[in-house]
């Protein structure tokens, strides 16, 4: 079983490696929206590509969402089902992470119990 997730995991990192993250997208939700529709209107292909492309700082438009804490972009992000929440960033952490990472700062006591 981990030898298949592992597996998965890689032939999703490497496909996301592959896409280049499109350069318009500044981070804001309305800017992400119109190009979630092009991209939608191109091919799901294209689509899958863009939303779990890593952009400049190597994570993905949900990675960079959560660590930014932009609740707004993650929430919307988590609608769009070609969304790979299992994508890794350059460090090989996963959103999941990410979201616990930034609990530990809001709450540094948080996950001690």
């Amino acid at each position: 079983m981990f030898v298949l997730a592992f597996l998965a995991c890689l032939v999703a990192t490497a496909a996301a490696a592959g896409a280049k993250a499109d350069e318009r997208w500044s981070g804001d939700l309305a800017g992400l929206k119109v190009l979630v529709a092009e991209k939608r209107a191109e091919s799901a292909g294209a689509l899958r590509a863009f939303v779990n492309a890593r952009g400049p700082g190597k994570q993905t438009p949900l990675m960079a969402a959560i660590l930014r804490g932009d609740e707004k972009v993650v929430e919307y992000l988590l609608t769009v089902p070609e969304v790979d929440v299992t994508v890794p960033e350059k460090d090989g952490y996963l959103p999941m992470d990410g979201a616990g990472f930034q609990v530990s700062r809001a709450r540094p006591s948080a996950g001690l119990h």
